[in-house]
C-alpha cells in the first residue's frame, strides 16, 4: 500500500469532468483519477477551505458514521477494472469492522472531510 502525501484536484479544460492527483511525493509517482464535476468540484472546495451552506455528500457520510458511533479507519483506492476505479471505505463499530464499496471521489472526499 501507498501513502497519499498530497492530493490536488484540478478541472478538466476540455470537459465537464476533474482530474484528481494523488501524490507519492516519496517515490515521486502520481495517480490520476477521473472524477464527475460536481464530485471534484466538492473535492477541490474542501482542499481550498471553502464551505457550503448544506451538506456535501462525503460531509453527510461523516455526521452519519459518527452519530452511530462507526470510525472510518482508512480509505484505499485499490483496484482499477475496465477503465474504473475501485475504492474502499474502512468502518470500524464497536469491534465489528466492515470494508465498503465506494467510488474514489466519495472515499476522498470522506478522507478529506474527516
Amino acid at each position: 500500500m501507498v501513502k497519499i502525501s498530497k492530493l490536488h484536484a484540478v478541472a478538466n479544460e476540455v470537459g465537464e469532468n476533474y482530474l484528481i492527483y494523488l501524490l507519492d511525493t516519496e517515490k515521486a509517482r502520481v495517480l490520476k483519477i477521473w472524477v464527475g464535476p460536481a464530485e471534484g468540484m466538492q473535492i477541490a472546495a474542501t482542499l481550498q477551505g471553502e464551505s457550503t451552506c448544506r451538506p456535501m455528500t462525503f460531509q453527510f457520510m461523516a455526521t452519519t458514521f459518527e452519530k452511530i458511533g462507526a470510525q472510518v479507519e482508512e480509505v484505499r483506492v485499490e483496484a482499477l477494472k475496465d477503465f474504473t476505479f475501485y475504492a474502499v471505505v474502512k468502518v470500524r463499530n464497536g469491534k465489528e469492522t466492515v470494508e465498503l464499496d465506494a467510488r474514489p471521489s466519495d472515499a476522498i472526499g470522506l478522507a478529506l472531510y474527516l
